[in-house]
């Protein structure tokens, strides 16, 4: 079982390492994403930027770190803290952290016999040279030896691409690449292509210790001669063959450490390693870790030349540090590293797109997906971040993707890592990787804007970079309440008398049921509630007692269609309709209504509490009345024919008087307006006429007297509705048949031939005629302002 550190994985399931003494062993960490960001390098014409890592922050993703020595800490960042996230490598001290922007990657500290090492996880090109850079600081540590020297020293190493599960190689004078003997044998670096000592103790430039089996050409510096703070190449290697000596720096005065320095900046340095693309490798140092005078410590040396026994160039290369220290010690740390290509590379080319699903409740949880595709010429070379700028109010939840690490910090900006716990971690062309980040949506409803970010080390082109969402965020319920004028005639002005219907729509927009909402409405001041006018969902709702709406007083429940009583399903609506008639009080001038939802839910204002559900009162204005004035609306229709009822409204356009609007919903003038000339009735046929009314002026109307003449060629049929009763009245929604003989009731059938007089169109009366009498009036207000007068003919 190899140590973990807190809050990081392991990355593969890692074969015991035990070379250093019986007691240590091999332990695993990984990081699963690298943060981008930009430092400064040597120029190079044309070429590509692969790696940018400054380690200088509390977040580095995309490296795998191990231990050798089960007493030592896995590398670490020296400015890592309590938001350093999962799946970067960890913090050294959280508690204490060193500044943002002016910490490291700490490989070992000095403590006696330490031994750690880190890998990359990605891949990067072979075939058009490399230019690697990195500052180094090996300082703070105990001087050992004859002659006396701190210890043990860093190596970079470039290994292939191809490998899976690699192991580092053997430590001490073997700087965790090369092989060695004893305590085990164990092997060097798996795949080693090139390894670059920067040697303080000065062991890795001889073979001791079993370096270099199997090499043609032994060390010069033989199994003993230490050469101390001095750079050593050595070459490729697998297993305990290889890992040739290929060539060495002599002593360097200016010293590989600084084991004295109070600090780490006093003990910078920097390395440059160029491979050219004819497979030329030197190394040049900056002693003064500015980048502005190195000098070359290693000459091109021809990695191509067999007398050397080097492995041919392998098509892609995979990279790393070792570290340690024995009785002598230093702290060895690495900051801005920077790799890039000689000559331009393909370069990856990352397009994002985010998306999400309906409209966000206000106050709970939304879900937005961020889609990278790689639409480039080549893999990533690293790992790939995503910054999703939240709206204002928005706050991360969490997330789910496989190989995607999300955190937030500061608030409101979400940064997103994807780099997987694989042996390929790129991003191949062609192919899409997504995340889905859920929020904490805002409790203030609107319309907000959700920008994203992507960015990859070598994506060269900004214009897909970034993505857009307009997001929706609505209350659990919302509300609208809409009133419009029935205008009689048609002057587009309120009057009194007229009618106003309102329209009251109530939406769950959430993914749950709403329950316990109800609607509550008290009739505007200046109107009458017509009665029989309120309907939920397009179905009659009886009035509350005294023909009052049965949504005023303390209101009632509501409900989308096929719910319970105070539901509304997600997604759907429960829609109250009423009518109400203008009155005319004396100084009034418009028609203020407000109503209000309430639910079980949270609800939030102005929408959804006691106040107008519109966020303000719905207003109409009124006209001022002038000269009063009766008015009385007919429309007649054919309601049926031999008992087949005729039961939709038909509206005449010549007519304003079937008007939507005009009549209440509970007597609409229902019919056809004329028979289908190509289905001719019959001799025996029976047909129905019904003659609607409705008073709606603005008083009553005075001494009404209807009648109807019988069409030619039809009879009247006398006992349509009882014995000698061939007329129905329908007033106030109460019906009465009428006898056919002139007696007390209001109806009356005058047969052919009997002398009639106006408002009967022809008074000779040729084939008889239907009258009745309303005495004294017809009211002007509901529920008797509106019926219908109904008889039978026969066709002859």
């Amino acid at each position: 079982m190899f140590p973990i550190l807190d809050k990081q994985a392991v990355r593969k399931h890692w074969q015991p390492f035990t070379h250093l003494n019986p007691y240590q062993h091999l332990g695993w960490l990984t990081s699963t994403a690298l943060l981008l960001l930009a430092i400064s390098g040597s120029p190079v014409a044309a070429q590509t930027t692969l790696v940018e890592e400054e380690f200088d922050d509390n977040t580095t993703f995309g490296w795998s770190v191990g231990i050798a020595n089960p007493d030592t800490p896995f590398p670490c960042l020296t400015a890592g803290d309590a938001f350093t996230p999962d799946g970067s490598v960890g913090a050294c001290n959280p508690a204490d952290p060193d500044v943002q922007g002016e910490g490291a990657l700490r490989i070992t500290t000095n403590n006696f016999q330490q031994s750690a090492f880190a890998f990359y996880d990605f891949t990067i090109p072979s075939g058009s040279g490399l230019v690697i850079t990195f500052d180094y600081f090996s300082y703070g540590g105990d001087v050992i030896g004859n002659p006396p020297s701190t210890a043990d020293g860093v190596t970079f190493f470039l290994f292939s691409g191809e490998t899976t599960n690699p192991q580092p190689g053997a430590f001490g004078g073997s700087l965790g690449y090369a092989q060695r003997t004893g305590g085990g044998d164990p092997a060097g670096l798996t795949n080693g292509y090139v390894g670059v000592g920067l040697d303080e103790y000065g062991n890795f430039a001889n073979d001791g210790e079993g370096r270099g089996a199997g090499c043609q050409n032994p060390s010069p510096f033989g199994t003993g001669v230490r050469v101390l703070d001095s750079v050593t190449l050595r070459g490729s290697g697998n297993g305990n063959t290889g890992y040739c000596y290929l060539e060495n720096s002599d002593v360097l005065l200016q010293g590989i450490d600084v084991p004295d320095a109070p600090n780490r900046e006093a003990a910078q340095r920097r390395v440059r390693i160029t491979l050219t693309e004819d497979n030329r490798i030197s190394v040049e140092l900056d002693f003064t870790g500015t980048g502005n005078n190195f000098q070359q410590v290693l000459d091109p040396i021809n990695l191509n030349d067999p007398a050397r026994g080097q492995a041919p160039l392998p098509e892609s290369f995979k990279f790393g540090f070792a570290s340690s220290t024995g009785d002598a010690t230093n702290i060895h740390e690495i900051r801005n590293l920077r790799i890039t290509t000689v000559t331009e590379a393909p370069e990856p080319d990352l397009e994002i797109t985010k998306s999400h699903a309906g409209n966000f409740v206000a106050g709970e949880t939304g879900e937005y997906t961020l889609t990278v595709r790689n639409v480039g010429n080549n893999q990533t070379y690293g790992p790939t971040t995503v910054t999703d700028t939240l709206p204002p109010g928005f706050s991360f939840e969490s997330f789910t993707g496989d190989g995607w690490n999300c955190s937030e910090n500061p608030p409101g900006t979400v940064t997103c890592v994807y780099s997987p716990e694989t042996d390929n971690p790129a991003i191949q062309v062609g192919e899409s990787r997504s995340v889905v980040i859920n929020v904490n949506v805002t409790s203030t409803p609107g319309e907000y804007i959700n920008t994203a970010t992507v960015s990859t080390s070598a994506d060269n082109n900004p214009s897909n970079d970034t993505a857009e969402d307009a997001t929706t965020v609505t209350d659990v319920l919302t509300a609208s309440k809409e009133g419009t004028l029935v205008d009689a005639n048609n002057n587009e002005a309120a009057d009194p008398g007229e009618a106003i219907t309102y329209t009251v729509t109530i939406s769950n927009v959430s993914s749950v049921a709403s329950t316990g909402t109800s609607f509550t409405d008290q009739i505007p001041e200046g109107t009458t509630y017509i009665p029989g006018t309120t309907t939920l969902n397009g179905t009659a709702v009886d009035d509350a007692p005294g023909d009052t709406m049965p949504f005023s007083g303390d209101g009632a429940l509501v409900n989308s269609v096929g719910a319970s009583p105070g539901e509304i399903a997600p997604d759907d609506t429960a829609t109250v309709q009423f009518q109400v008639s203008i009155n005319n009080p004396p100084g009034v001038t418009q028609i203020e209504n407000q109503g209000a939802v309430a639910s079980d839910q949270v609800i939030l204002p102005p929408l959804l509490t006691e106040a107008p559900v519109t966020g303000g009162p719905d207003i109409i204005p009124i006209t001022p009345v002038g000269e009063v004035s009766p008015r009385l609306r007919l429309v007649k229709r054919i309601t049926s024919v031999n008992t087949t009822p005729f039961n939709n409204v038909v509206d005449d356009p010549a007519d304003v008087n079937d008007n939507p609007g005009i009549w209440p919903t509970t007597l609409q003038p229902v019919g056809l307006r004329q028979l289908d000339p190509l289905a001719p009735l019959e001799s025996g046929d029976e047909v129905e006429y019904t003659i609607y009314f409705i008073s709606d002026g603005t008083e009553e109307s005075q001494n009404v007297r209807l009648c109807d003449a019988i069409p030619l060629g039809t009879t009247f049929i006398p006992e349509s509705f009882g014995s000698s009763s061939g007329i129905l009245l329908n007033q106030g929604a109460t019906q009465s048949p009428q006898t056919n003989a002139p007696d007390t009731d209001q109806g009356t059938f005058s047969s052919p031939l009997t002398p009639v007089t106006a408002p009967c169109p022809d008074t000779n009366n040729p084939n008889g005629s239907v009258l009745v009498q309303f005495v004294p009036s017809i009211p002007n207000t509901p529920p008797n302002n509106v019926g219908f007068v109904r008889f039978r003919v026969r066709i002859d």
